[in-house]
């Protein structure tokens, strides 16, 4: 078994650190993030363009901690025409941008489709509307987002979209398998990957949860199954032994030398540099 290196352990401690760091200061003043949103809207709001824009994630919440980015989210008359025009990320003032484009029909099929439920209902209840319409549209979206139910139909369609999705992840059982049985680190990994993104979906689907957030998501999950549940157990389990199985090339444990870039943007290499760190 390969054993992940305490230099790459301490290499990762600065990111801890931060994150320990912002909690004992608290969250960001919401009131601070907020008033960034007239000079965001000044630079990429068009209201020839879009119906209006929301602030979501953790900055509408008033939740934001030290890498927290500011999430707007667009809502456009017509579908953009370019796929890599709908989400693209910036810095302001220091701060990470998240730039998202939608159109009102996309938001509205979230409330008949639970997939895109669990992923948007919460979003919109917690969201700030920073310019609407005429006709309020973004504040009629909201106040929709605030009355959804869990009706017998969508969870009749959730179970459906449980048993696919559960055949879908026999591959990636197989693939954990085949690679614990093989001592293949990279086959092993691939199967959990697979499975630590595919199965709090599925969880969800069959608990009826409204994601809060991608780093809420997962706690929410095994808030709802039972922290103490078996399948807890076995999610933590799965992610230690792909940790503990994964190889890490020597030359990730000298990316400290710092190449010009500022620490926010260095840290952020270092976590797409090193996929393991999303495990832990």
């Amino acid at each position: 078994m390969t054993e992940v290196s305490s230099s790459v352990i301490l290499w990762m401690v600065p990111l801890r650190r931060n994150e320990v760091l912002a909690d004992e200061l608290g969250k960001l003043d919401r009131e601070s993030l907020l008033k960034m949103a007239p000079m965001l809207l000044s630079e990429f709001d068009d209201p020839e363009r879009y119906v209006g824009a929301l602030l979501v994630g953790s900055a509408a919440r008033g939740d934001a901690r030290l890498y927290s980015d500011i999430d707007l989210v667009f809502y456009a008359f017509e579908e953009p025409s370019d796929d890599q025009h709908k989400y693209r990320l910036v810095y302001r003032d220091e701060r990470l941008v998240s730039l998202s484009i939608k159109t009102l029909d996309t938001a509205r099929a979230a409330f008949t489709n639970p997939v895109e439920a669990i992923g948007s209902i919460q979003g919109l209840r917690d969201s700030v509307v920073l310019r609407d319409s005429v006709i309020e549209d973004l504040s009629k979206l909201k106040a929709a987002a605030m009355k959804f139910k869990w009706t017998a139909e969508l969870k009749a369609a959730a179970n459906r979209e449980v048993s696919y999705q559960l055949m879908g992840n026999v591959e990636e059982v197989h693939k954990v398998l085949g690679g614990l049985s093989k001592g293949d680190d990279m086959v092993l990994l691939n199967g959990a990957w697979g499975l630590a993104i595919a199965m709090p979906m599925v969880m969800a689907l069959k608990h009826n949860i409204l994601s809060a957030g991608d780093n809420l998501f997962r706690t929410q999950v095994c808030q709802a199954v039972g922290i103490e549940s078996r399948w807890t157990s076995f999610t933590r389990y799965l992610l230690a032994r792909a940790q503990v199985h994964l190889a890490i090339p020597s030359w990730l444990n000298k990316l400290s030398v710092d190449f010009g870039f500022t620490r926010k943007l260095r840290d952020c290499q270092l976590i797409c540099f090193c996929p393991a760190m999303l495990l832990l």
